[in-house]
């Protein structure tokens, strides 16, 4: 009940160690076998892969370095475990049964830029006042401000679903299992809190939550995987069947 009425009060909750650091290698591993295969020696080179899941760092508009993989727990059995894990632990904290949208491995490397404010919400577009979908990050190095932590708004999901534009020379990525230009909220007036967590630690957010990422000013790349979780009373999400 405490994380419940802490996600409700704050909109978001921190949970330590929900992987030991055996798993955080484990995970690593995993997703680096993942990554090899979804390097591009050419860009066709992409084998088992669905294309639509691989998004890369660009330089002069050719492809540098895998940034993003959707639905990681397709291609490697212990993210698939992994991920089967924190759905069940989320949904014996919760008290709420879940479908798994997307697993998203991000890979933020030296220079990346910050990722603007925005809510999940503006994707998802499920909600209901008794059906709330989450997301779950979980960091897989330690992170601060240096290497792009995320920050949130605390009680910013009190104001509801926000105005979102399209920034000029916004990217294109998956969002929540939607691919298309990032949109972002005037977060002017808003004050964050950012989140400095160690591997392993995980951070879960109520979908109205605006939240950010700031740049990766380290010479080390910062890995992560998010995990949306959508209330089986409001599944599918209208992404899915449009």
């Amino acid at each position: 009940m405490l994380l419940t009425a802490t996600l409700q009060q704050v909109g978001y909750f921190r949970w330590p160690a929900v992987m030991t650091p055996d798993e955080v290698r484990e995970v690593r591993l995993a997703l680096a076998e993942v990554e090899r295969r979804a390097s591009f020696a050419g860009v066709d080179n992409k084998r088992d892969l669905d294309p639509g899941h691989v998004f890369y760092m660009t330089t002069e508009g050719r492809p540098t370095e895998v940034k993003q993989i959707q639905y990681v727990h397709l291609y490697h059995p212990f993210l698939a475990q992994v991920v089967n894990r924190i759905h069940r632990q989320m949904e014996e904290a919760m008290g709420t049964r879940y479908h798994v949208l997307n697993s998203q491995y991000f890979r933020k490397g030296p220079g990346a830029k910050a990722t603007g404010p925005h809510q999940d919400e503006y994707y998802f577009r499920c909600r209901t006042p008794t059906h709330i979908p989450i997301t779950c990050w979980v960091a897989l190095d330690d992170v601060d401000e240096t290497n792009a932590c995320l920050h949130y708004a605390p009680g910013s999901h009190k104001a509801g679903l926000l105005e979102h534009d399209y920034y000029r020379g916004c990217s294109i990525r998956t969002r929540c299992g939607v691919t298309g230009n990032s949109a972002y909220v005037d977060d002017t007036t808003l004050e964050y809190e950012p989140q400095v967590l160690k591997a392993g630690d995980m951070i879960v957010h109520d979908s109205l939550t605006i939240h950010k990422s700031s740049a990766n000013t380290q010479c080390q790349t910062r890995h992560a995987l998010g995990i949306p979780l959508i209330p089986v009373d409001v599944w599918p999400p209208p992404s899915l069947t449009q």
